[in-house]
């Protein structure tokens, strides 16, 4: 998303402060409400119709997503680890035929908490093993 708002950290003497500003910025509400349009005409279309039956909040998020944003969204921590020990080299759950984990809590310890771009690599990953053993 390259997101516009901008947060600080301050440390005055002892005390720390931590304000990460989180939608601060106009534009990255609009990209939210862009993302959120998208969404909602992808969910709409025939193919879903026997698939999805409710969307939770559906008139907020159409009708004023703004008002959802600023009242739903909030920040999150990326799980990591807890998994690795329980898949095999293709992602597959040891012990159960054709239950895949491919998300952050394959990895044993990661130095960093954004982990966005080795998750996007794990799936690339897992996406080809898949399609090469199952085709």
């Amino acid at each position: 998303m390259n997101p516009k708002s901008i947060g600080y950290i301050k440390l005055d003497g002892d005390k720390l402060d931590v304000n990460p500003n989180y939608l601060s910025n106009s534009s990255d509400i609009v990209m939210i409400e862009k993302a959120i349009d998208f969404t909602l005409k992808l969910l709409n279309q025939d193919y879903f119709r026997d698939v999805i039956h409710n969307i939770d909040c559906y008139e907020q998020l159409s009708s004023n997503p703004s008002s959802y944003i600023l009242d739903n969204f909030q920040s999150g921590y990326h799980l990591i680890g807890g998994s690795a020990e329980l898949i095999d080299s293709n992602f597959e759950l040891n012990g159960y035929s054709n239950l895949f984990i491919c998300d952050a809590s394959i990895f044993d310890s990661y130095p960093a908490s954004n982990i966005h771009s080795s998750v996007v690599l794990i799936s690339s990953l897992f996406s080809s093993r898949f399609l090469k053993n199952n085709a």
